[in-house]
């Protein structure tokens, strides 16, 4: 029993750790837009878009994934408190 909760303890650090940079990365992305930029036309995946559209696929990608990561990090909080 001691194991399991040492697992959702260990998952809750490592969700939390991504969702914080994901959300770090987005805000750094929205008030330095030119370094962002600068990452998009270098990038293989974002040069073929549209500038605009790289931008703006990169920051809700961060958004979504942090989003992703605070959910993972409550339901290991759920498992831990359990």
């Amino acid at each position: 029993m001691q194991k399991r909760y040492s697992y959702a303890g260990f998952g809750f650090i490592i969700s939390v750790f991504f969702a914080i940079s994901f959300l770090i990365t987005a805000i750094v992305s929205v008030l330095d837009p030119a370094l962002t930029m600068g990452f998009i036309e270098t990038h293989p995946l974002f040069s073929s878009m549209d500038p605009i559209i790289g931008y703006c696929v990169h920051i809700f990608g961060n958004m979504f994934f942090a989003a992703v990561a605070i959910f993972s990090a409550s339901v290991c909080w759920r498992k831990y408190n359990s």
